[in-house]
């Protein structure tokens, strides 16, 4: 099975310049509140994408196919912590998505991009 080229562009020394050229597959809106998971199941299309998300609010992200309740001092598996306004880019080999508020509502926007390797040349995408 291949591999997806993550990073399409290189320097002329052959540096890689990371996510150079993207193509956008589509937005996700997940609007969540502090009292339950929203959980939504993706296509498999999106599997091994690389997602880029951001949240209004303090929220917690959980990749496991059923999300677990937060309780302090325990380790969540298979989730992130997405700070309000700060944006974080992952490949996710899961198409499940579980959002939880920290402590009020909010939106969590999930951009799924992925490399968009057709605008570039053949030997800027192949080893060397």
């Amino acid at each position: 099975m291949a591999t997806a080229q993550r990073y399409p562009l290189s320097t002329a020394d052959g540096q890689s310049i990371p996510l150079e050229v993207v193509k956008p597959l589509g937005v996700l809106r997940m609007p969540f509140t502090a009292a339950s998971f929203n959980s939504q199941t993706l296509a498999e299309t999106y599997l091994d994408k690389i997602f880029v998300v951001s949240a209004s609010e303090d929220c917690y992200l959980s990749f496991a196919s059923s999300a677990s309740a937060l309780v302090d001092n325990s380790v969540v598996p298979e989730s992130l912590y997405i700070p309000a306004g700060l944006s974080i880019a992952f490949v996710s080999n899961s198409l499940h998505l579980s959002t939880i508020g920290v402590s009020t509502s909010g939106v969590l926007h999930v951009q799924i991009i992925d490399t968009w390797a057709g605008l570039v040349l053949e030997a800027q995408v192949s080893r060397r």
